[in-house]
């Protein structure tokens, strides 16, 4: 695992150049999968997933939305910098300046971190890999948009003859997910990610009405990547029988000899997953089960 788990999408259109040759998106590996992430966290795009990024977006997240739990952690650490310390000493014996500088993307003890405030995963709207959420856009927007991308004179005579207007509806929102606000550093200097100057809420709301404007394309506004943070959380949503999809799950879950197994064990995987599809999915309140979700880079 890295960048603090398995990243996870509902578009496979979307997870083909993450799963096979990134360049030509040939060869790729999607599975079907079954996620059972119950409490996963909300938290921005951070791009490069460090420590530091991620103990300032907990910070915000926590004040926002669990007002409660952070009100806790203030009272019994006093910051969010010494509960952070004392969670590294929980995991490794030495303090989190010490941690971050052997390693600023330290999975493992990410997932410590998500696992001691309750969660069980994360969830955030991509803002740089715009296919997961635009599956499809009508053929020969793409080409205009390089183009509109090369231009350098906004009063070009050429913007205004665009043949597709959603082109440039287009490029707005592009640029509007990844407007940063002014440069913030972490603890040891680096750059945190993640602090955008448009909120979530407000893509979400220029995707709907790009969708509304344009519904040749196809637009998912509503869309969260994932984050699984222990490999036991996945489970084939294939059910069929088909060994490459259950072999890749089960090596994923840590079975280290996958000839050995039987075809019995590796329907294992399947039968737990099939068990807990037939739960209903429960996103109002907070529970997020992704039924068909797509791993990437597996």
């Amino acid at each position: 695992m890295s960048q603090i788990g398995i990243h996870l999408s509902d578009n496979p259109n979307g997870c083909k150049g993450f799963s096979g040759d990134v360049q030509t998106f040939s060869n790729p590996r999607v599975y079907a999968l079954y996620a059972d992430i119950r409490n996963p966290v909300t938290l921005p795009d951070l791009v490069q997933w460090t420590l530091d990024s991620l103990m300032y977006s907990l910070e915000k997240e926590m004040e926002r939305n669990y007002p409660a739990r952070h009100k806790q952690i203030l009272k019994v650490h006093g910051s969010y910098e010494t509960y952070f310390d004392t969670l590294a000493q929980q995991y490794s014996g030495v303090d989190y300046m010490a941690l971050r500088r052997v390693d600023h993307m330290d999975s493992e003890f990410m997932q410590f971190i998500l696992k001691d405030l309750g969660f069980d995963g994360v969830r955030y709207l991509n803002r740089y890999e715009l296919r997961l959420i635009c599956p499809h856009i009508p053929d020969g927007w793409m080409k205009l948009l390089t183009e509109y991308a090369a231009t350098k004179n906004p009063k070009s005579t050429w913007r205004s003859t665009l043949v597709f207007q959603g082109v440039d509806d287009y490029a707005t929102i592009k640029a509007h997910m990844k407007v940063q606000k002014s440069d913030k550093d972490g603890i040891l200097g680096g750059r945190l990610a993640g602090r955008y100057q448009i909120s979530d809420e407000v893509i979400r709301e220029e995707l709907r009405e790009f969708a509304r404007k344009y519904p040749e394309a196809i637009v998912m506004p509503d869309s969260y990547s994932y984050i699984a943070i222990d490999a036991k959380q996945l489970y084939s949503a294939v059910g069929d029988g088909r060994m490459t999809n259950e072999v890749n799950i089960a090596y994923s879950r840590g079975v280290g000899d996958v000839k050995a197994l039987t075809t019995e064990q590796l329907q294992l995987c399947c039968q737990a997953g099939q068990a807990l599809l037939r739960q209903e999915p429960d996103v109002s309140a907070g529970h997020s089960r992704v039924s068909a979700s797509q791993v990437r880079g597996a």
